[in-house]
C-alpha cells in the first residue's frame, strides 16, 4: 500500500507518494522524471548541510573575534 503525500508533482501535477526506502516519487505514467520531487528534496537537504557548516564556522570566527577584542580592551584598561 502506498502512503500519498500532499501536493503535486512539479513536472506533470499528478500526485505523489512514498515508494519503497522512503523516495518520494510521481505516481503519473507519463511523467518525464518521476524521482523528480526526490531530487529536489537531496538537493535541498545538502544545501541545508552546506549552511549549518558555514553558521558553525562563522560562530568559531565570531568567538575568536569577541575573544581578541577582549583581550586588547584588556590591554588598553592596563594602558599596555
Amino acid at each position: 500500500m502506498s502512503t500519498f503525500v500532499k501536493g503535486r508533482c512539479p513536472l506533470c501535477h499528478s500526485g505523489v507518494f512514498v515508494a519503497s526506502g522512503g523516495w518520494l516519487t510521481c505516481s503519473g505514467s507519463d511523467c518525464p522524471d518521476p524521482t523528480f520531487v526526490s531530487e529536489i528534496f537531496a538537493k535541498y537537504e545538502e544545501s541545508n548541510k552546506n549552511l549549518g557548516e558555514q553558521l558553525s564556522a562563522l560562530r568559531a570566527a565570531l568567538a575568536i573575534y569577541d575573544y581578541i577584542t577582549a583581550l586588547l580592551d584588556s590591554l588598553a584598561d592596563k594602558g599596555e
